[in-house]
């Protein structure tokens, strides 16, 4: 009698193959997609100046704010990297045109003087912008954005609806970039 040898089932190690042939292909794919592009930006602009906003409001905080937020995020979300004004291929420059903080949300409550317990506020931050390439001369994109953030005035500072409002904003501004390509 012939012993019975365990025999690999056809076709299994094939499947496995395609498999890690699928998933390396998608890998690559991802890589070579991640590294070309520029993120939405012209191939030719691949540094990228943000100059301090111009500040029409009594927040004199929220220039630098504004500044270091989008300095932190723009450049990294477009794929550029940051150059000196004189060098850069493109720019960023705006003024603050707003800043506002109001009361979104409040209910009844006895204890207050005024008999209305605020309980949500609402932070908005609104610039002018302007991006600029500098190799023709010519305004990419530009527009009004407002950032939001929320926070209760009883629980939370007012300096975490910034963080919130800075975010939205800079995002507003990649997006605008983005939406040209």
């Amino acid at each position: 009698m012939i012993p019975n040898r365990s025999r690999p089932k056809p076709g299994r190690p094939a499947a496995a193959a395609s498999g890690v042939l699928l998933l390396c292909t998608l890998f690559l794919a991802a890589c070579n997609y991640g590294l070309t592009g520029g993120g939405g930006f012209p191939s030719a602009i691949r540094t990228l100046n943000i100059q301090s906003f111009e500040n029409q409001t009594a927040q004199f905080e929220l220039e630098a704010q504004v500044l270091n937020r989008l300095r932190e995020r723009v450049p990294r979300a477009l794929g550029v990297r940051m150059g000196s004004e004189e060098n850069a291929d493109a720019l960023i420059r705006g003024r603050i045109t707003n800043y506002s903080d109001a009361a979104q949300s409040s209910r009844p409550s006895g204890s207050s003087q005024t008999g209305v317990e605020v309980v949500l506020n609402q932070v908005q931050i609104t610039v002018a912008v302007e991006l600029i390439n500098r190799l023709n001369n010519t305004i990419l994109w530009e527009g009004s954005v407002t950032g939001r953030g929320e926070y209760n005035p009883t629980t939370e500072l007012e300096r975490s609806a910034w963080d919130q409002a800075l975010d939205h904003l800079a995002q507003q501004i990649i997006d605008g970039a983005q939406s040209q390509w």
